[in-house]
């Protein structure tokens, strides 16, 4: 669903990403989305705008402390779509 304004995209995105993740089980402190655009306005029609999710996977089951973190691994996933002319 298109938004109104940049800011309640990037909003729409991030809640979107957090969902995903609660679905597989993983913590949103361990991710970060960024949101960027090839145009200096992300709501003009036909900017491409690519969010990009990171995701530290910790080992499970480590009785480490929060100061001393074990990742099984990083995953990044990118999608793009292009800005339609009619909103």
């Amino acid at each position: 669903m298109a938004q109104p304004d940049e800011a309640s995209g990037r909003a729409a995105a991030e809640q979107a990403a957090v969902l995903a993740l609660a679905d597989y089980g993983h913590s949103v402190e361990n991710a970060r989305v960024e949101v960027s655009c090839d145009r200096g306005n992300c709501m003009a029609a036909g900017s491409a705008v690519t969010v990009t999710v990171h995701l530290s996977v910790p080992l499970p089951f480590v009785p480490f402390s929060k100061a001393f973190r074990l990742n099984a691994s990083q995953l990044h996933a990118t999608a793009t779509q292009i800005v339609g002319r009619f909103r």
